[in-house]
């Protein structure tokens, strides 16, 4: 994930804090709106921010990604922070040939540095990071979750994300999305409602409530195919999709199986009942191919022996897995159909299942000695 994060890890695209740490902060890279002066228009934050943890979000703004270097060293030297505002606002909207002479102004320190440099700049402190982005700091959100960005203007945004939880409430960040430029309602009202400044941007925040309700419902509905899909549904629906297709013995199966049987239920449900699906589901919840025998029981109905090599799969005391191979076994096989599952293990033992080039191959040649204390070499394998 690119920006800066302090106090904070990024893991399968969500963004925690640290281990041990109780408050952490992310810089994010800028944003190119590709047009001057754009106002922006919504910010969301998708996460989980239960009881006890916190969000505080500082959003800047400007027309260039260039900031002041020279107030870096302002910042180090421990000038005050209006010196620094001041420097910076006096260059913000310069061009290059302004920019230069600036910098020689400044004392001809590294003049401007472009805002993902200084983030990628490990050498630079988060105290010297916030002065310079002091001065293009252009709103503030104590709760950052849906916020609108109406008076946030400038080509390029970034922004400064600080999260805080405690020991047994952590809070997560799923996801952030940006939306520009300024969108409202208000531009379908008659004029005479602009007229008044203070109330058109009143009635602009205020419509502003519905609009985002609308919005989202607008993207949810375009999301029902991404909900309908078992590759890219989220979990919650993964598993609604898993009940509407008859998926029995959910709870056997991780999130990405779960995927796999949903993806794959029409063409599975054609070989039901048959050696292709017990291998198949066998195959799937231990990551090995199994090897299957049907055989007559005495006459009897049909028996099917699974033979399964579990070196992947450690069963524990409570013989989880083999309780979930046996419950696999009922869902698959025919009614009537006796199941029986042998676990092999490495070796030729005698009066147990050893096949060569399944659980065991032979090393090679050496001649047997009938003295009690011969052996039969062989590879755990294959």
């Amino acid at each position: 994930m690119k920006g800066r994060m302090e106090g904070i890890q990024a893991a399968d695209g969500v963004l925690r804090l640290s281990k041990g740490m109780n408050r952490g902060v992310y810089y994010s890279p800028v944003f190119d709106s590709g047009e001057r002066q754009t106002v922006w228009n919504r910010l969301q934050i998708m996460g989980n921010f239960g009881i006890g943890t916190g969000a505080y979000l500082s959003v800047y703004a400007a027309d260039e990604r260039m900031i002041a270097a020279g107030a870096k060293q302002a910042a180090a030297q421990g000038q005050s922070a209006a010196g620094v505002g001041y420097a910076a606002a006096r260059n913000r909207g310069a061009g290059k040939s302004e920019r230069r002479s600036a910098a020689e102004e400044d004392g001809g320190d590294a003049g401007w540095k472009d805002v993902d440099t200084l983030l990628e700049d490990k050498s630079v402190a988060r105290e010297t990071l916030d002065a310079l982005f002091g001065p293009y700091l252009q709103a503030e959100f104590a709760a950052p979750e849906d916020v609108l960005l109406h008076r946030v203007q400038g080509r390029y945004l970034w922004f400064r994300l600080e999260i805080e939880g405690r020991p047994r409430r952590r809070p997560e960040v799923r996801g952030i999305k940006i939306g520009f430029p300024k969108d409202t309602w208000l531009r379908y009202l008659p004029e005479l409602y602009q007229e008044d400044r203070d109330s058109a941007s009143f009635l602009e925040r205020y419509l502003g409530i519905f609009q985002s309700l609308y919005e989202d419902l607008s993207d949810r509905i375009g999301d029902v195919p991404l909900h309908l899909n078992p590759r890219t549904a989220e979990l919650n629906y993964l598993e609604w999709m898993s009940e509407w297709l008859a998926i029995e013995n959910r709870g056997l199966w991780n999130e990405e199986q779960l995927r796999y049987l949903a993806a794959n239920a029409a063409s599975l449900y054609r070989v039901r009942g048959t050696v292709r699906y017990l291998k198949e589901l066998f195959r799937l919840y231990t990551g090995r191919e199994p090897y299957i025998e049907e055989q007559p029981l005495d006459g009897g109905p049909v028996g099917v022996t699974v033979l399964l090599d579990m070196t992947e799969l450690e069963d524990g005391p409570d013989n989880t897995h083999s309780a979930a191979l046996q419950r696999i076994a009922e869902m698959a096989v025919p009614a009537g159909v006796t199941c029986r599952i042998v676990v092999l293990k490495p070796g030729i033992l005698l009066g147990q299942h050893s096949y060569l080039g399944i659980n065991s191959v032979l090393e090679g040649r050496q001649t047997a000695q009938m003295d009690g204390a011969g052996r039969i070499p062989f590879v755990i394998g294959p």
